[in-house]
């Protein structure tokens, strides 16, 4: 598959609320931002790895990163599988793309534009799935038909993987994140996180929470969700 291997889909319409352009010029930007994001929250780097040892994946397993972006999650992921596994990220943005694409140094790693609410994919193929800072990204909706689409491409008994925002109870970090979330994102995540609906939305997509951990202070979440149920349901 060579170092990062990109395929890309030209003719792919980007949902209404997805900002395509801004996305594409941000991208040679991206890295730089998120680390200095993320520096309050223990740097990215040690988050991410933390991430993943929480999930765990065992070498030789198939990956799916849903909003993979520059593909800096995609290349720890693929350190675990090694030569054996495989890791597919997708994002919406080609620009985001083509970064990682030259990026990631990896043979197990593959790239592609897609849209997480129609992922390009037979049903019941990745042993797991991972999506770090994406939901929060996505208006309701978006977010419930990404999380069904999730469900779809794994296998039975097969595990999604999320990181994301979390409201503390209260304190310092409580005022902290509520202020960082209401500048830098759009109405819907502010309410998301709220409305502290997430594991909510993991739930009717037809997954059981087996394990949550609250780190940095609570202001971010990593989930660990089952598939439990062959077709995920909304209700």
């Amino acid at each position: 598959m060579g170092q990062g291997n990109a395929t890309e889909s030209k003719g792919l319409k980007a949902p209404a609320y997805y900002r395509q352009e801004a996305w594409d010029k941000f991208a040679r930007w991206y890295d730089p931002l998120v680390k200095l994001v993320l520096l309050p929250f223990g740097g990215e780097g040690r988050l991410r790895r933390k991430f993943v040892d929480f999930a765990a994946p065992k070498r030789g397993e198939q990956m799916l990163d849903v909003c993979s972006g520059t593909g800096t999650l995609a290349s720890v992921i693929a350190e675990r599988v090694g030569g054996d596994g495989k890791v597919i990220g997708v994002d919406l943005s080609l620009g985001m793309i083509r970064v990682a694409q030259k990026k990631v140094k990896s043979s197990v790693t593959r790239f592609q534009s897609a849209n997480s609410e129609s992922l390009p994919f037979p049903s019941s193929i990745f042993h797991s799935a991972f999506i770090s800072f994406g939901l929060h990204e996505m208006p309701e909706s978006a977010r419930q038909n990404t999380l069904r689409e999730i469900h779809r491409t794994l296998k039975p008994g097969g595990y999604l993987f999320v990181l994301d925002y979390h409201l503390p109870r209260g304190g310092v970090a409580r005022f902290i994140i509520k202020a960082l979330v209401r500048l830098l994102e759009e109405d819907f995540t502010y309410k998301m996180l709220l409305e502290e609906s997430l594991t909510v939305e993991v739930k009717q997509a037809g997954f059981v929470i087996e394990r949550r951990e609250l780190i940095s202070a609570g202001a971010i979440q990593m989930i660990r969700a089952r598939k439990i149920s062959e077709e995920g349901a909304i209700g």
